[in-house]
């Protein structure tokens, strides 16, 4: 049985720019602050919706919490 699919040498794949861009991002995603990094994420996000104030949308605190969303979005 012959294969219709032609391999690809190792040699190619080892060396594109995709290897290298798939070794940098399991470097990221495996580093030990990744995981942590993502629940700080989670939780700001959590406290910024349980400060919101959805019966009345000019309250003060929806405004505090809308600076807070444009201040974090330009950093």
């Amino acid at each position: 049985m012959s294969s219709s699919k032609k391999r690809i040498p190792t040699h190619v794949i080892f060396s594109s720019q995709l290897f290298r861009f798939r070794i940098a991002c399991h470097y990221i995603c495996n580093h030990s602050y990744f995981g942590n990094i993502v629940l700080v994420c989670i939780m700001v996000s959590s406290a910024m919706l349980a400060a919101e104030d959805p019966l009345n949308s000019q309250s003060d605190r929806n405004k505090v919490r809308e600076r807070g969303a444009e201040l974090e979005i330009r950093s």
